[in-house]
C-alpha cells in the first residue's frame, strides 16, 4: 500500500514528465526506460520418448497427472523503452525483490542496459541511474 509520502511523489514525478512532454514533444517519449516485477508461470513438459516405461503388454498404463502451470513460477524483472525490451533478468528462487536485489540487478545489468540505450541515442534518467554509483530512491530505509 502507498503511503501519503509515496503517493505525493508519484504526483511529482508525473507532474515533472507532463512538463518536460509539453517543452519537448514527442522526442521526450523516446528517453523513458522503465521497469516492473511479475511472475511468470512456466512448465517443462517431459518429452514422449523420457516419459516412455518399460512394462508387460498386459500391464495397466500408468495414470499420468496434468502439470499445473501455476505450481512453477519464477519472478522476472523487465526494463523496456518506448521501442521495445531492453532486459529481462530471472530472479533465484526463494528470493524476493527488494530494494537491494533491485540495486544488485541495475548494478550487475549495468552495462548492458548502458550500451543499449546508448545504441539507440537516447539520454534517459535510467541512463543517469546507472551511471551514479548510488541511488538513494531505490535504498530502503532500515527501520
Amino acid at each position: 500500500m502507498l503511503t501519503d509520502l509515496h503517493k505525493t511523489q508519484r504526483l511529482g514525478s508525473a507532474l515533472t514528465f507532463l512538463e518536460r512532454y509539453h517543452n519537448e514533444g514527442e522526442d521526450f517519449l523516446d528517453q523513458i526506460v522503465t521497469g516492473d516485477e511479475t511472475w511468470v508461470a512456466y512448465v517443462t513438459p517431459e518429452s514422449k520418448q523420457r516419459s516412455m516405461e518399460w512394462r508387460h503388454s498386459s500391464s495397466p498404463k500408468r495414470v499420468k497427472f496434468k502439470q499445473t502451470i501455476s505450481a512453477r513460477k519464477i519472478m522476472c524483472t523487465v526494463f523496456w523503452d518506448r521501442k521495445g525490451v531492453l532486459l529481462v533478468e530471472f530472479l533465484p528462487r526463494n528470493e524476493t525483490i527488494n530494494a537491494a536485489s533491485y540495486c544488485e540487478t541495475l548494478n550487475k545489468r549495468r552495462g548492458k542496459l548502458t550500451q543499449t540505450i546508448q545504441s539507440q541515442e537516447t539520454t534517459c534518467s535510467l541512463y543517469e541511474l546507472l551511471k551514479s554509483s548510488e541511488n538513494p530512491s531505490l535504498v530502503s530505509k532500515q527501520e
